[in-house]
């Protein structure tokens, strides 16, 4: 992880403008395309700064269990800016790990994942308690 200092907002916000350019610029080449990310699928993540596996599964939609209180009009906001956020090489998903056994949900840009994987995959991995399968055997 790269933790990085700023001298201000604005000098923050063009890195941040910056960094996503750079994301998007390899999305380009990436094995794993935006399109192919639908509700429901899932992937891995090597976090390698931290020897973590992440998996994840994509949500278009807001889980009403993970936020009981938001209205109507608040999930529709949330799931539309969902749909902003797929424009720029995000997914919503639900990602689990050892870390976080019962899951986060969050952004994800698709740079970050290293690939598709099955139902039985991802189950496999849950019965494992999110360790990874070379680390399991």
């Amino acid at each position: 992880m790269k933790v990085q200092g700023f001298d201000s907002y604005e000098d923050m916000q063009t890195a941040l403008v910056q960094a996503l350019a750079e994301a998007n610029d390899r999305a380009k080449t990436h094995p794993v395309k935006i399109d192919q990310l639908e509700h429901g699928s899932k992937f891995v993540v090597f976090e390698l700064d931290y020897g973590l596996t992440i998996y994840g599964m994509v949500s278009d939609t807001v889980d009403p269990e993970f936020a009981p209180s938001l209205t109507a009009d608040e999930i529709t906001s949330d799931e539309a800016s969902i749909a902003r956020g797929r424009l720029r090489g995000f997914v919503n998903a639900r990602c689990y790990s050892v870390v976080c056994p019962a899951g986060e949900v969050g952004d994800t840009h698709v740079t970050s994942i290293c690939r598709l994987i099955s139902d039985e995959a991802s189950e496999a991995a849950r019965a494992r308690g999110w360790v990874d399968e070379e680390i399991a055997t």
